[in-house]
């Protein structure tokens, strides 16, 4: 199960050997209600010595079912040819790997242990080094021979005296953030053509970062004599020889050195402007010869070794093997299956080879052919190689799943209120509606010619699509002008509508005055007349 980033603990191994023990029927003198002694746990350790008690390390769920058989095996058929048609096999000095890491920004106190006081809760221990993310880009060869790192600091450089007090030959350079970007790694691989030997060609490894792959580094590469291989996405922590065997003990050495300072000095604050100098003595204790071809040999780059992972301990690699069929007249219950032959019933199952009439439990279900039988099983891709958890004997079945219970809530390691998770959902695979799945990146070498002219055609087909979308915003500029002249044509008729209707008001009221005063005089010619009139006729 560690190869799945699932490792057992102590308390979760007794829970299953107690288990197996309730579950085999067989008179015992274990006491079921406190579990195991101490004594035979020590003694199951001494029967299995290829056992050790380690501290895990967090890995995403990507990267745990990252490193799989097909892709560990593209990569070395494309390395395979090259070193036989390039003759590298005997070069160690020409095969090179390079990777970046980060420092300042969650910093690790390192794993030295500190003596304090008996009883005391929690030991702390200050933090010396500011949290603003640096960047080192390293390099090396499989000979042991390293490359003198490039700094990448965040904003700008710390102060004058930066690359005085460094590694020597370092190469200094500032972004954004203080990571590696597309022009940063150009003038890299120039600072990395400067001290690589003069002989090609050379062989460079890296990730699949984009700001390694850009049409200028393609160019500069394959007119220096520079052959780049990206590894496979998600695999670095396995295949990367700088993160297997580098990047830990130069962080270590770091925070060591760092920390001894601020012994001495309570109120140090190490930053930026005492970074160079602290990598200084820190980078020739991890990058040392031992250290470098370690990392090569163990991820199999050179000596060129396709079965180098699976040599090498579970706690330092996580692969995903191949599952094939179980025999005919095989019973399987709760485990991962693959396609099985005709005449197998399976249940609630995720399966690896097995003996005839041997049962396995607890896992989920690939899809099986016609005549095979599957109940209540979860069809959906799944780590094999699980270990299978034993059922309790005698236990009431769950009322959700109808099956017996899981030893570990039984045994209260995983809370009863959780068990509900644990069931798997239950769906129709034809009718559920499949997502799109982004398909992770394999190996390729960016220096070949089959890549190049992937990447022309690639940049041709970016070319239409921006030539597409300028017509497309020209279209929409045009339409837009249109709507907008049409919309001020509009408004013109509207303002030229309204004047008009104020001028006709004007003219209505004009009217309506002159038609008043009008009336107004002929009523007062009327009255003058009637007053005369009446005048003339009074007496005398």
């Amino acid at each position: 199960m560690g190869r799945h980033g699932f490792p057992v603990t102590r308390a979760v191994a007794t829970q299953m050997a107690t288990g197996i023990v309730k579950a085999s029927g067989r008179q015992t003198m274990v006491n079921f209600e406190h579990g195991l002694s101490r004594m035979w746990w020590c003694r199951f350790r001494e029967r299995h010595p290829e056992l050790s008690a380690r501290t895990p390390d967090p890995l995403d769920r990507q990267r745990v079912f990252g490193v799989t058989v097909p892709r560990v095996e593209a990569l070395f058929n494309i390395l395979e040819p090259m070193f036989a048609e390039k003759s590298w096999h005997d070069c160690p000095h020409l095969v090179f790997n390079c990777d970046e890491t980060g420092f300042g920004d969650k910093q690790k106190s390192g794993k030295e242990k500190v003596y304090a006081q008996r009883g005391q809760k929690h030991v702390y221990r200050q933090t010396v080094v500011t949290r603003e993310h640096i960047s080192v880009h390293c390099c090396a060869s499989a000979a042991g021979v390293s490359i003198p790192p490039m700094i990448i600091y965040a904003q700008c450089l710390p102060s004058n005296s930066y690359a005085l007090d460094g590694p020597p030959n370092a190469l200094y350079a500032i972004s954004e953030k203080g990571y590696m970007d597309g022009p940063l790694f150009v003038r890299w691989i120039e600072h990395f053509l400067k001290h690589a030997p003069a002989e090609r060609p050379l062989l460079l490894t890296c990730d699949q970062h984009e700001t390694h792959m850009s049409k200028d580094v393609v160019d500069l590469c394959r007119g220096n004599g520079v052959e780049v291989v990206c590894l496979p996405s998600h695999t670095t922590h396995a295949l990367q020889p700088l993160d297997v065997s580098l990047f830990g003990p130069l962080k270590e050495a770091f925070t060591k050195l760092a920390t001894n300072m601020g012994l001495v000095r309570g109120d140090l604050v190490l930053g930026k402007k005492h970074f160079s100098s602290i990598l200084k003595f820190a980078y020739p204790k991890a990058a040392t010869v031992e250290n470098i071809k370690k990392g090569f040999r163990l991820t199999g780059l050179f000596p060129l070794n396709r079965h180098a992972l699976e040599d090498t301990p579970p706690s330092t690699t996580i692969s995903t093997a191949q599952v094939h069929p179980a025999p005919p007249s095989t019973t399987i219950s709760t485990a991962q299956v693959h396609p099985a032959p005709p005449s197998t019933t399976i249940s609630t199952a995720q399966v690896h080879p097995a003996p005839p009439s041997t049962t396995i439990s607890t896992a989920q279900v690939h899809p099986a052919p016609p005549s095979t039988t599957i109940s209540t099983a979860q069809v959906h891709p799944a780590p094999p190689d699980i270990i299978s958890v034993p059922v309790v004997a005698g236990c009431v079945e769950c009322p959700t799943c109808h099956r017996p219970p899981n030893p570990l809530v039984a045994a209260g390691i995983i809370p009863a209120g959780l068990a509900h998770i644990l069931v798997p959902p239950r769906f129709d695979q034809s009718a559920r509606r499949r997502r799109r799945q982004q398909v992770p990146a394999g190996a390729r070498c960016i220096t070949s010619d089959e890549f190049a002219s992937h990447q022309a055609e690639k940049e041709r087909e970016e070319r239409e699509k921006q030539e597409a979308k300028r017509r497309r915003m020209e279209e929409v500029k045009e339409r837009r002008a249109l709507m907008e002249e049409e919309k001020k044509r509009k408004q013109r008729e509207k303002e030229q509508r309204e004047r008009e209707k104020a001028q006709r008001e004007r003219e209505r009221e004009r009217g309506k005055e002159q038609r008043e005063r009008e009336a107004e005089g002929e009523g007062t010619r009327e009255r003058k007349t009637t007053e005369r009139e009446g005048a003339g006729a009074a007496p005398k």
